[in-house]
């Protein structure tokens, strides 16, 4: 059993959750699965003014086709100086950069509204970090030298996403909306995804992920919050230093709790507690135990995930959920969590009843050479 270190549970502690998908204003005309030489990636600069005042936002890419999936990156830290040096412009190239980059956001990118907005700042520079004993306040979060924004008023930066985006103006509410806030620093702040799928915040989106937009490591904070915890809403699935012996607990808020929200809310679809894919009490993610029943790419049922190392299992040995280490294997989205998430991405664009698994399987042969090499992806 491969345990992540305690470097990597500070970059990753992820408070799990999202809300449930939306089906709401879906869109009739259906969208076929795009062919495998499409490629829709943008080259850095594309659509970026050269300059950009604070409070305007710049759109990254716009949605084509469905109800648009909006994403809003909002930057923190970034002084009039910062955008008028171009600054702020390699921040949003980053942004281009990284967030298309893995299947299946890149083949669907046609279905998302990608937007960057800088808040108002003023103060000093965040780039370097702070100094011990130092603390520096944005109108959103108080910095200091821990890893993460000491205080992160995420009600706020919800509220400024909205307000400053065209979210508002086309559609009306917050709730299905992604927000990053992207920190004008090289310093590796942030590392976690928070919502709640169980409260309905007014004035909230469906996650919150900040990090460092300079930081060298971003493969993480794309993969495993963004696009993991963030649109997948998938659960952890590296095991804690200590707890490789430990039995995950079978309590109203261990096993009992993700069952329930498995079944009522199709949260935390990537584990799963028990190795039975017939067993439709307990194994609640209908195409993994169709892909095991397959023998699809390797697709199996792998003991240890959501902390503990006994009695909870994951699909494969290495995703960008697991980590196995310090910077590895965060560029490994495997079968289970493809599906998951192109499953997400036609619900959030208002097509989920245009999705089946059969559409999943034949969008997938792109993918078999990824599925091949799942631990050769180590970049930072």
């Amino acid at each position: 059993m491969k345990i992540k270190s305690i470097a990597t549970l500070i970059l990753c502690w992820a408070i799990m959750g999202a809300t449930a998908c939306s089906n709401d204003d879906r869109i009739e005309e259906t969208l076929p699965p795009p062919t495998e030489e499409e490629d829709n990636t943008q080259e850095p600069g594309d659509s970026i003014p050269p300059q950009t005042e604070t409070g305007e936002w710049t759109i990254i890419n716009q949605a084509t086709e469905g109800r648009g999936i909006d994403v809003v990156f909002v930057g923190d830290g970034f002084t009039q100086a910062d955008i008028e040096s171009g600054k702020w412009e390699a921040a949003q190239d980053t942004v281009r950069k990284y967030f298309f980059r893995w299947e299946p956001i890149k083949s669907y990118k046609r279905l998302f509204n990608v937007y960057a907005v800088p808040a108002p700042y003023d103060g000093p520079s965040l780039h370097g970090g702070v100094a011990k004993g130092d603390t520096i306040r944005s109108r959103m979060c108080t910095y200091t030298t821990y890893f993460s924004p000491e205080s992160t008023d995420k009600q706020a930066i919800f509220e400024y996403a909205y307000e400053n985006s065209p979210v508002k103006e086309q559609k009306g509410t917050p709730k299905d909306m992604f927000v990053a806030l992207i920190i004008n620093t090289d310093q590796g702040w942030g590392g976690w995804c928070t919502s709640d799928p169980f409260v309905d915040r007014e004035g909230w989106g469906r996650a919150l992920v900040p990090f460092g937009i300079f930081y060298r490591f971003l493969y993480g904070m794309f993969t495993h919050e963004l696009i993991g915890h963030g649109i997948g809403e998938f659960s952890d699935e590296y095991v804690q230093s200590g707890k490789d012996d430990e039995v995950f607990p079978d309590d109203e808020m261990g096993k009992q709790f993700y069952l329930k929200h498995q079944k009522e809310k199709k949260l935390y679809q990537n584990v799963t507690f028990t190795t039975d894919p017939n067993d439709t009490e307990q194994f609640l993610n209908p195409a993994w135990a169709e892909m095991i029943r397959r023998g699809y790419r390797g697709v199996g049922t792998v003991e240890g995930a959501v902390y503990y190392g006994k009695g909870v299992w994951r699909a494969t040995e290495h995703s960008v959920m697991v980590g196995n280490g310090l910077f590895e294997n965060y560029n490994y989205f495997n079968p289970v969590q493809r599906e998951i998430l192109l499953r997400h991405i036609y619900e959030l664009a208002g097509k989920g009843d245009e999705y089946s698994l059969d559409l999943f399987f034949e969008y997938d042969k792109r993918n078999e050479a990824y599925d091949q090499h799942p631990n050769e992806t180590n970049l930072p």
